[in-house]
């Protein structure tokens, strides 16, 4: 996936944000009408669960930095949700109901995230777009491969022989897509070398970064 590590720190910050965010509200749910100088809510639970709601998409948003390749609908409805709640702050305030100050949530809590989520979902589509037409019937293995010595580090592709070298701590994920319900890996390491065996019929890609490498990666010459 192109611009993998922003994509993982968009929401790793999106979810711990909307966490706090929740807490805060939970503990002190009468901040925002106190900083818009607004009338304080007669019933000042109702912003407590709405504190949960932001603080439980802190979770998702968590789970699509895990896995951005699967977060395309998780991260959409979040999406709509920033273009939706300042529709309706806005209309609010037309009626007079909010005052203009009030639009703090909508900056911290909508604006400032729509372009990295858009971007998020520009880059997530195709991968969307090819989970509609997978068959249920097969699965995708992956793995991650890590160096976490000082030393170059082989790594064999087997059993077609390909050659891949992890320079000190580079990770490497092997994917083989559409596979059958019974391939696996099989690792064998050495002292300077680990093994990968693809167990089945299905040839597994290697990429760095979330961008297909090539066999011969690093090899000295």
């Amino acid at each position: 996936m192109k611009r993998l590590k922003l994509h993982r720190a968009t929401f790793i910050l999106a979810g711990i944000y909307n966490i706090l965010w929740g807490l805060w509200v939970s503990v002190d749910p009468d901040w925002l009408f106190r900083f818009a100088g607004m009338e304080l809510p007669n019933y000042p639970e109702i912003f407590v669960c709405v504190g949960m709601v932001v603080g439980l998409y802190g979770i998702v948003y968590l789970e699509i930095a895990r896995r951005p390749e699967r977060g395309f609908i998780l991260a959409l409805v979040g999406f709509l949700g920033k273009i939706f709640g300042p529709i309706g702050m806005v209309y609010y305030m037309f009626i007079g109901k909010w005052t203009f100050a009030a639009i703090i949530m909508n900056v911290t809590n909508d604006f400032i995230w729509l372009i990295p989520f858009a971007i998020y979902l520009y880059d997530a589509f195709p991968f969307f777009k090819t989970d509609l037409k997978t068959d249920l019937t097969k699965k995708t293995e992956r793995i991650l491969i890590t160096n976490y010595s000082d030393k170059p580090l082989l790594m064999m592709l087997e059993p077609w022989g390909e050659d891949y070298t992890l320079l000190a701590n580079e990770e490497f994920e092997i994917i083989a897509e559409d596979c059958e319900q019974d391939f696996y890996y099989n690792i064998v390491p050495t002292e300077n070398c680990i093994s990968v065996y693809a167990e089945g019929n299905e040839y597994p890609r290697v990429y760095k970064d979330g961008v297909e490498i090539d066999c011969g990666y690093n090899r000295e010459e």
